[in-house]
This record gives structure tokens, sequence and C-alpha cells, in this order.
């Protein structure tokens, strides 16, 4: 499976992570270099969202066709889209991730 992620979030999750996790910054190059992606640019502007600063990353997802945008950001968890599927971290895992013995 391909994820897809614009160039503009990885830049922005890398300098989130940077600001409040720096020990964790190897973590994140790890991971990103394991799964597959494919940056994408933003596209036309389709679905409004109230922070200007999170329309490209929208617009892209939207235009790209992703499946799924996982996030914390609560301008993008209050749209209440069919597509992408807007969830938190938790909520990704809870839909997607691998269930273990012990749930």
């Amino acid at each position: 499976m391909t994820r897809r992620s614009t160039g503009l979030d990885y830049c922005s999750l890398d300098e989130v992570v940077e600001r409040k996790w720096p020990d964790r910054q190897r973590a994140l190059e790890e991971f990103l270099g394991g799964i597959d992606y494919e940056l994408v640019g933003p596209g036309d502007p389709s679905v409004p969202i109230s922070d200007p600063d999170d329309q490209p990353i929208l617009d892209a997802a939207v235009t790209s066709a992703v499946d799924v945008t996982v996030t914390g950001d609560k301008h993008f968890l209050s749209l209440g889209l069919d597509r992408p599927q807007v969830l938190n971290a938790r909520g990704f895992l809870d839909a997607y991730g691998e269930s273990t013995p012990n749930s």
C-alpha cells in the first residue's frame, strides 16, 4: 500500500516533532523510511477549512483521493468528511491497526 503525503505535511510533521519531542526525531525518520509513500502537491480547493494554513494539505488529500488523513488538528477533525476519512492517531490504530492477542 502506498501512502500519499504532501511535502507541506511532511515538513509540518518534521517541525512539530523537532519542537515538541526532539528526542523522537530519529524514530520519525526511521518510521518514514520504512513505509512507502508518495509526495503530492496541493490541488484545487474544493472543500473549505477554517484554518487557511491547512487548506493546501486538505486540497492535496482531496485531489489525490487519499483514503485516510491522520492528524490531531481540530480543524481537520471537525470537517466530518467521508473521504478522506479524518482520524486522530488513536482512531486510526483502532480502525486499522493490527490486533493483538490481548485486545
